[in-house]
């Protein structure tokens, strides 16, 4: 009885022993060839999606731009996402603070948002006179910010300004 409890221990030990000592640490996660950069290394998790009604508020900040019409700015954003398909849509507005001082926008942005990044257009209705978009290229969502690029893509009275620009917007609603 002696010698069977014995071999029963020896065998649970060196089950462990070769469970523990298996390339990935045992933990059954054996993607990486042993020896390779990420062998044993697991990838930090993805940043959380923004909490509760995912971009939905009011969202204001500042601009700049390549643009001596518009080289700086401010931008207040009303956005609402549809929790389902992550759609985001809502009014706009814009004013600049140097170039055309006093220049007011104002439009309706449409985009969606993808894990924790947001992209969209603002069709711009006004001021009268001018048509076109404010292209909004994926930006980094943060817990209460929003930044990126946007390219201005509008004619003004048939003028066609073109410009780069980088914004960020902070939560405020």
């Amino acid at each position: 009885m002696r010698k069977t409890s014995l071999q029963i221990l020896t065998t649970i030990l060196v089950l462990c022993f070769v469970g523990c000592a298996s390339p990935g640490g045992g933990t059954g996660d054996d993607d990486d060839p042993p020896g390779s950069p990420d062998a044993g290394v697991t990838p930090p998790p993805p940043p959380p999606p923004p909490m509760g009604s995912g971009v939905t508020g009011r969202w204001t900040g500042s601009f700049t731009s390549d643009s001596s019409l518009a080289s700086a700015g401010d931008f207040t954003f009303d956005l609402t996402e549809d929790m389902t398909s992550h759609a985001v849509t809502g009014p706009f507005t814009g004013t600049v603070t140097a170039g055309a001082s006093g220049t007011a926008f104002k439009g309706t942005f449409t985009g969606s948002r993808t894990n924790m990044t947001l992209t969209g257009t603002v069709a711009v209705s006004e001021p009268a006179g001018i048509t076109g978009n404010f292209d909004f290229q994926d930006a980094a969502i943060g817990s209460d910010t929003i930044a990126g690029n946007f390219i201005i893509n509008v004619s003004y009275s048939g003028l066609p300004i073109m410009a780069t620009g980088g914004y960020s917007i902070k939560r405020v609603q």
